[in-house]
């Protein structure tokens, strides 16, 4: 029988939470309007399929399996490379929403894609690819979604 340490549980119980949180306030926006489907249409679908995958990975968890809770802490968490992956990718969410309110969509995207692929790439490519797509996500959202994003500052 294999056993499960508590942090796997832990954080299925942590998204299943956030989900139901999620769920409920999501179903305060208007689900449909005279177009078609509203801004509560995304969010209730989105965090409903995280609230059914957060239950099945919870029953998963408990199928023939025994709960451990000597786990080490040192085991659980990322260590070396994937630690520091781990930080700085959600220090560049953060810096993302920082910087959205102040600077705008276009170089806060693509200062968050550039730090995600400066790694992987040569710089030019990382720079050039993340203003693309900042560009290309703008330019998708103000035209075809009619969502008006701050475009620079």
């Amino acid at each position: 029988m294999r056993k499960i340490n508590k942090a796997e549980l832990s954080v299925a119980c942590f998204v299943f939470v956030i989900s139901i949180v999620f769920l409920t306030q999501s179903f305060t926006y208007e689900y449909q309007d005279s177009v078609g489907p509203g801004p509560g249409y995304f969010p209730v679908w989105l965090s409903g399929i995280l609230l059914v995958l957060s239950i099945i990975y919870i029953l998963h968890c408990f199928r023939n399996k025994e709960v451990q809770s000597d786990e080490e802490p040192e085991k659980v968490l990322p260590q070396g490379d994937a630690l520091k992956s781990f930080i700085l990718c959600i220090g560049s969410m953060i810096l993302f929403v920082v910087l959205f309110e102040y600077v705008g969509f276009v170089i806060a995207g693509t200062v968050f894609l550039y730090i995600l692929l400066f790694k992987a790439y040569r710089w030019y490519v990382s720079l050039g690819v993340s203003l693309g797509v900042s560009l290309l996500l703008f330019y998708l959202f103000g035209t075809l979604l009619g969502v008006d994003l701050p475009g620079i500052g």
